[in-house]
């Protein structure tokens, strides 16, 4: 990755630590291949021109897993007004049972991600929130960005003096990796339904929940005249998902486990009022 200083502004930099630039990650940490292609397509053209297809299915599900983590840390929905700003980061392990994903995959077993997120509630027990990264080009490789949004209804907040809290949740999520010509390279949408339950105990806030996601993903490649295109939804459709909150005033440490066929870590930072 030595090339990638040469348009490492500050910008640049910070995107480049919180979001890791997704799949090229994977394809430019093998350097012999990197210094053989030129930007992001054609590091991915060397990736899957094994002829099978099947060598990004474990990375369409890591994809998935980390678009759909992180979307809670706590099932209380607050009366009136209420406003959270933070930054969530994710990491997907990636199970590559394939011959091909072991072969070509000789340097990563987790694919990170993270995601500035925004939530605003509430009304009628009900808040909103939102997920935006613009479009930010990384080197000489190509561009990412993402987008969300969802909504979470607190079940109890209809209640009197409940033991827990229990909310349902409902997210749709996009992401786009464009190439060196900034043509689009890889388009993801996802959809997320929830129940979640969590129970708070001083400054302490225990979150449990089962998730469901459903994730497409189109993968077209241009490369030295010829167009390859491969289309994946995800096999991890069913997790479970463990954490813990910490408040202190206004700041929140969060950090989560989800489990399920692929398996994620999470952890997050943010200002709640």
């Amino acid at each position: 990755m030595k090339n990638t200083k040469t348009n490492s502004s500050k910008a640049g930099r910070i995107v480049t630590t919180i979001f890791t630039m997704l799949f090229s990650v994977i394809f430019i940490q093998n350097s012999a291949i990197a210094q053989e292609t030129d930007g992001l397509e054609g590091i991915m053209f060397n990736f899957v021109d094994e002829g099978d297809p099947n060598v990004l299915q474990p990375y369409a599900d890591a994809l998935s897993s980390n678009m759909n983590s992180g979307l809670f840390h706590s099932a209380k929905v607050k009366k009136g007004f209420s406003l959270y700003f933070g930054l969530q980061g994710t990491g997907t392990y990636i199970n590559g049972d394939n011959p091909s994903v072991t072969n070509a995959n000789k340097t990563l077993d987790i694919l990170p991600m993270a995601i500035p997120q925004i939530q605003i509630g509430s009304l009628a027990g009900t808040e909103i929130s939102a997920r935006f990264l613009p479009s930010i080009r990384i080197g000489q490789y190509g561009s990412v960005g993402m987008w969300g949004f969802g909504i979470k209804h607190g079940v109890t907040s209809h209640f009197k003096n409940s033991p827990v809290d229990v909310a349902v949740g409902f997210a749709v999520n996009g992401l786009t990796i464009g190439d060196s010509k900034d043509k689009d390279l890889v388009n993801a949408t996802s959809i997320a339904a929830n129940l979640q339950i969590s129970k708070e105990l001083s400054v302490f806030t225990f979150y449990t929940g089962v998730q469901y996601d459903k994730t497409s993903m189109e993968v077209k490649v241009n490369y030295a005249g010829v167009t390859t295109k491969m289309e994946y939804e995800n096999e991890n459709n069913l997790k479970g998902i463990v954490g813990m909150n910490i408040k202190l005033g206004p700041v929140n440490l969060n950090g989560g486990y989800s489990f399920g066929k692929t398996n994620s870590v999470n952890a997050g930072i943010g200002f709640g009022f």
